[in-house]
Parts: structure tokens; sequence; C-alpha cells
């Protein structure tokens, strides 16, 4: 993972509506254990959040996380995902390095 020197924790963004539990949260955990390998970076990884009963729940947990991060990687897919596409424009506005797991030589999941 190529991450600038100076990013200490990372946010994971991607889609989580629409597919299975059990799908998300595999990929999340093979992009989280990634960064994690490769650097001494903290990871937000959504997918391991507090059960919430709502959408809006969900987002206001992220984007605390996302506000307090160095970085966001937006996971394949993210552009199909209303909360990943709302935590990049907030990303890109606070002037958060914005990183795509597309981009990543790493990048080869297979389900």
């Amino acid at each position: 993972m190529k991450f600038d020197k100076n990013i200490r924790s990372v946010y994971i963004s991607g889609s989580i509506s629409g597919r299975s539990k059990e799908d998300a949260d595999y990929h999340f955990k093979a992009v989280q254990q990634c960064i994690e390998n490769s650097r001494d970076i903290y990871v937000y990884n959504p997918m391991e959040f507090k059960e919430r009963d709502t959408w809006e729940d969900y987002m206001r947990d992220g984007i605390s996380s996302l506000v307090d991060s160095d970085a966001i990687l937006m996971l394949e897919g993210w552009n199909k995902s209303r909360g990943a596409s709302l935590e990049r424009i907030i990303a890109f506005e606070l002037k958060i390095p914005i990183y795509y797991e597309e981009d990543q030589p790493w990048a080869f999941w297979e389900n």
C-alpha cells in the first residue's frame, strides 16, 4: 500500500448496502489487513462499528471517523453507494487525501 509517509490513519469507504454482509465484511477486512500489514496505520473499518438502527446513524458514525482520518480509501464499487459517494465529497471538501483501491497494486479481490 502506497500511502504518503504522514498518513497515520485511513478510513475505508465502500458499498455496504445492496451486498451480503459476509461479502462486505470480507472485502473491508481484507483491505484493512493489507493496510495494517504494510505499515503502522490505524484503520477505521465501518464494518466494525457499533450496530445502528438507521442508515443516517451509520453515516453519522462514519463521517465522525472520516473527519478524524488522515486519508480515505475508496473501495471498488464506491460510486454505486450513496454513503460512500457522500464520504468522498466530504473528504474532497476537507482536503483529506483520497486513494482508490483499483489504483493499488494489491487490489486483487476474489470472492
